[in-house]
């Protein structure tokens, strides 16, 4: 009568890393090194071994019963392992194959009360313990085979165990019905559907290896190792159940001795998965989090200890903690002796005291991050200028522990924003006197220029007829000159009234000033037959009578330099984020790439050997009108295409109105 109890081998759901090739030698010295490590595990089996082979010496039926009780317990323990440890495993092969073993356990213990002279179901039961021993043996190997099929997949555990619940319930049924194939007889012994199902599950058992070993990567190799280990041993157990006539057989007794093993090794390999990696893994985390963690105090000490600052903590009292190298070296006092001094009355000023007090008991209090500006008194009693901010440091249950001050000294950037100060309001009175002085020189010689053009026409009137063509020649280049000079003093009144007779600026059309500059320059427009397009003007916040005068250089430039085609101008306007740029468009002779840096530069003429009249201050005051609008002005040209001119003024959004 064959009696036996196994289940199929199932390979830990590990991700461990690829199997790699290695020499003999270095595969001799692991398995050394397997022997050695696990030296006592292995003695204890070996002992258990040669105990159950001593009972079979006394009764076959006492082995029989012990060793499927061992097995049994070994099934039980691997589909616990497996139900249990179910959320660490990383596939879904252990667990599937775990999960069978409920079952397949269960057959093994009723197939053991089936054993003959046990008496459970009566006499004479080698059948039926045989058919239960095929019924694990089916139902083990068909784990085996679709559990490599799933382990990329999603299990529900629970379906999973009902369903192979379900199949053990199922063929019980068939085999007390009298539905199961007869697997043994009194007459013959084992039946040919017998010894042809062990075959099969041999079959069975060696492609379920061979589909697991071309999934072995999603396993670590030791793991690997153990399953592909554990079917081994079942095939070898699954031939030797096919030669023996007597059920105390010596190959019988091997049979049972090597699903025993098998049961071990699938056992280890889920201890090893699912317990040991995961409580490996939990430690490695927390010495991980431990030395992440001191890095990074170790980092905020060196920040802290190495930053430009005062950095101090206190408590909520103000009494100081621990203070980093440059405050000390600041405030010219080791940590040990401020440890313990209140820093408000150990560093602030007596008359400032009471204002710093309020502002840190803000932070003190929970508030946001303060900050305060005022007087330090060092140890040495100098007087140093510091910016602090606080903020309060929590614990874990969100109450405040202390306060953490950041104090920056901000004394050298205080004196050169005095100087700084000092210095632009130099700067403005001697603007002041600049423009007072171009404005005073620029009047008081406009009377003289005034009477020597006057008596210039008048010595040509008068006694133009007695003088020779030469001394005529020299009046017209006399009076010519007084004129430019009268011009050029006009120009510099004008830009010295850009800032003290300017006009308030409000919202107005720019509309307006265009329009001003275009009938004022209307006879010059006409004489040149020029052609001026026009697009509608924004609304911005100007000088009126200052924009008019922007217009009218920018268009008079365009008209006088112009060539021997009739001028074609285009006036245009475009909203460009926060501000509008105006355009002014000409097709005259243009300026050159080297002109153009300096073109608005006072006094500076593009084309000084020309003739074009002019005395290089139009631009220039151009340039300051629209600076004082908070613009700037700026030129694209190509000589011989043109030039387009370009002035921005703020958006009247951005500026606001009055």
């Amino acid at each position: 009568m064959a009696d036996d109890d196994g289940t199929s081998a199932n390979p830990p759901l590990e991700h461990p890393a690829k199997d790699t090739k290695g020499s003999n030698a270095a595969s001799i010295r692991r398995l050394r090194s397997f022997l050695v490590s696990n030296w006592r595990l292995i003695a204890a089996a070996l002992v258990l071994l040669v105990a159950l082979f001593l009972t079979s010496l006394y009764t076959f039926l006492l082995f029989h019963s012990l060793i499927e009780v061992g097995i049994a317990v070994t099934g039980f323990s691997v589909f616990l392992v497996a139900a249990t440890s179910r959320r660490y495993l990383e596939n879904n092969y252990l667990l599937f194959v775990g999960l069978a073993f409920l079952p397949i356990s269960f057959l093994g213990l009723v197939h053991m009360l089936a054993f003959d002279g046990m008496g459970v179901f009566g006499n004479n039961t080698a059948n039926l313990a045989t058919q239960l021993w095929l019924a694990t043996r089916y139902l083990g190997a068909a784990a085996l085979l679709i559990a490599p099929m799933i382990i990329y997949r999603k299990m529900n555990w629970t379906a999973v165990t009902v369903g192979f619940c379900s199949a053990a319930a199922l063929l019980i049924a068939l085999i007390f019905l009298g539905y199961f194939p007869t697997a043994y007889t009194d007459a013959t012994g084992l039946t040919p559907f017998k010894i042809y199902s062990e075959y099969a599950i041999s079959i069975v058992l060696g492609l379920s290896m061979i589909v697991l070993y071309t999934r072995r990567s999603w396993f670590e190799k030791s793991v690997f190792q153990l399953v592909i280990g554990a079917s081994a041993l079942q095939i070898l157990a699954e031939l030797t159940f096919t030669g023996y006539v007597k059920v105390n057989d010596p190959v019988n007794m091997l049979g049972h001795l090597l699903i025993l093993a098998s049961f071990g090794l699938l056992l280890i390999a889920l201890v090893r998965t699912g317990i040991e990696k995961p409580y490996a893994l939990v430690f490695r985390s927390l010495k991980a989090s431990e030395t992440a963690l001191r890095e990074e105090r170790d980092f905020a000490n060196s920040i802290i200890n190495n930053t430009q600052a005062v950095v101090m903590v206190v408590d909520r009292g103000g009494t100081i903690l621990t203070m980093n190298p440059f405050g000390q070296r600041l405030l010219g006092a080791n940590e040990r002796s401020m440890r313990g001094s209140n820093w408000i009355s150990a560093m602030i000023p007596v008359e400032e005291g009471e204002a710093c007090r309020t502002v840190f008991q803000n932070a003190a209090n929970g508030s946001e991050t303060v900050h305060y500006s005022g007087r330090m008194i060092t140890q040495s009693n100098q007087e140093r200028w510091m910016s602090w901010s606080m903020g309060a440091l929590k614990n874990d249950v969100d109450e405040v522990a202390g306060v953490l001050l950041l104090g920056n000294d901000m004394t050298e950037l205080r004196r050169l924003e005095g100087e700084l100060v000092c210095r632009a309001e130099e700067l403005s009175r001697s603007n002041d006197d600049l423009q007072r002085f171009a404005y005073v020189a620029s009047h008081d010689l406009r009377e003289p220029l005034r009477m020597i053009s006057v008596y210039l026409e008048l010595l040509n009137a008068k006694h133009g007829g007695e003088l020779d063509a030469e001394a005529k020649e020299y009046i017209s280049i006399a009076t010519e000159g007084a004129g430019r000079m009268r011009e050029m003093i006009d120009g510099l009144l004008n830009l010295s009234r850009v800032d003290t007779r300017g006009a308030p600026m409000n919202p107005e059309s720019l509309e307006t000033s265009l329009q001003a500059a275009l009938t004022n320059l209307g006879p010059s427009i006409d004489e040149a037959k020029a052609r001026v397009a026009r697009d509608p003007m924004p609304i911005a916040r100007i000088d009126p009578t200052q924009m008019t005068q922007v217009f009218q250089n920018l268009i008079g430039n365009a008209l006088k330099f112009r060539r021997d085609v009739p001028p074609s101008i285009q006036i245009s306007a475009r909203q460009t984020g926060t501000e509008w740029v105006i355009s002014v468009a000409d097709n005259g002779i243009g300026i050159s790439k080297e002109s153009q840096p300096g073109i608005f530069d006072l006094f500076n003429r593009v084309n000084p050997d020309l003739d074009y009249p002019g005395a290089g201050i139009g631009l220039a005051t151009c340039k300051k009108i629209v600076e004082r609008h908070g613009g700037k002005i700026w030129v694209e040209s190509e000589v011989g295409k043109g030039s387009t001119f370009f002035f921005s003024l703020p958006d009247l959004a951005t500026t606001g109105a009055v």
